[in-house]
């Protein structure tokens, strides 16, 4: 799977034949994000989408406020993305989905052994991560 072709458009000299007046202006591309979207990246960069159609990276950097320590279930059938457990709502939501983290970990209850850069880190298309939490995300 590939991801983000828009952005690596904008680094391209030619699209269509069509000249691209950003070309070469643009070296790097870095998110700054919070909460829902930080999860989504934290998908995104699991299921291997920041390598472009020509295998390179989408994004060079993520900085991630309050994306908390899972993603927001997007690969899984009848996943409602928009979802959250939240204080009085959507308990019985299964939300917490291995793995939880950026580097490989073990999990005893599935047995499954996995990281958030396991398929970027294949590949050589892993961003540089920034990850800020607060006291929320801890609880």
């Amino acid at each position: 799977m590939r991801g983000l072709d828009g952005v690596s458009a904008l680094r391209e000299a030619r699209r269509h034949n069509n000249p691209n007046p950003l070309a070469r202006h643009i070296r790097r591309v870095y998110t700054e994000i919070s909460s829902q979207p930080g999860r989504l990246l934290n998908d995104f960069r699991h299921l291997g989408f920041n390598e472009t159609e020509n295998g390179r990276k989408a994004f060079d950097g993520h900085m991630q406020w309050i994306a908390a320590g899972n993603g927001i279930n997007m690969n899984y059938r009848f996943s409602q993305s928009g979802r959250t457990e939240r204080n009085r709502q959507n308990h019985l939501y299964i939300e917490g989905r291995f793995p939880f983290a950026n580097v490989t970990t073990h999990d005893p209850i599935t047995g499954e052994t996995d990281s958030r850069y396991k398929s970027c880190e294949r590949t050589g298309t892993c961003p540089l991560g920034v990850e800020i939490y607060s006291a929320n995300e801890y609880w």
